[in-house]
């Protein structure tokens, strides 16, 4: 039992990093689903110091997509047990840089592939042409040009030197993503 409670006690993902430009009036929260989807009741705050600097770690004991949140902004995130990730935040032109840490390689293969893109067919607010147009041509026009796109960045994804598990975990939330945006 104690050896249990040790090796559990272990399973963190450690999150730090420093907020530039830091005003000290915004909030930093990583909201860390318990199977998937977003609920605040699943949101951390993370303490920021003065000078905008933050540490903490987080009770990881499997893999998971976390979504950090800054400026009403979400960065995707993939945590692992026992890993860490160190980051910079810019305030001014709410941008996240990725410095170091040993979940460094999976965390820019994401931000390479661009995950938190928004669909081209979602990028006109108000603008309603699509859902005017036939069957074929929404075929056309969206649905194999938006897929496509998607395959492209899972072939990035898998011609990474990312281990296997995080491929087909990046891999698998690129297709959920997808669906959810045509949903």
């Amino acid at each position: 039992i104690v050896l249990s409670v040790t090796l559990n006690s272990f399973a963190q993902f450690r999150l730090s990093g420093k907020i530039i430009h830091y005003t000290g009036k915004e909030e930093l929260n990583i909201n860390i689903p318990i199977i998937s989807g977003f609920y605040k009741e699943n949101s951390i705050r993370i303490p920021i110091t003065k000078n905008g600097t933050f540490s903490i770690d987080l009770p990881i004991k499997r893999q998971k997509f976390a979504n950090l949140i800054f400026q009403r902004k979400f960065y995707t995130l993939l945590l692992n047990p026992n890993k860490n990730l160190v980051l910079h935040l810019n305030e001014n032109d709410k941008t996240l840089k990725l410095l170091n840490g040993t979940a460094l390689t999976e965390n820019k293969v994401m931000q390479a592939v661009d995950l938190e893109q928004y669909p081209f067919f979602m990028a006109n607010d108000g603008d309603n042409s699509f859902a005017k147009l036939p069957l074929k041509e929404l075929q056309k026009q969206v649905l194999l040009p938006y897929f496509a796109q998607c395959d492209e960045k899972i072939a990035k994804v898998q011609s990474s030197s990312l281990a296997l598990k995080d491929k087909q975990a990046i891999a698998a939330e690129l297709k959920y993503i997808s669906y959810n945006y045509l949903n």
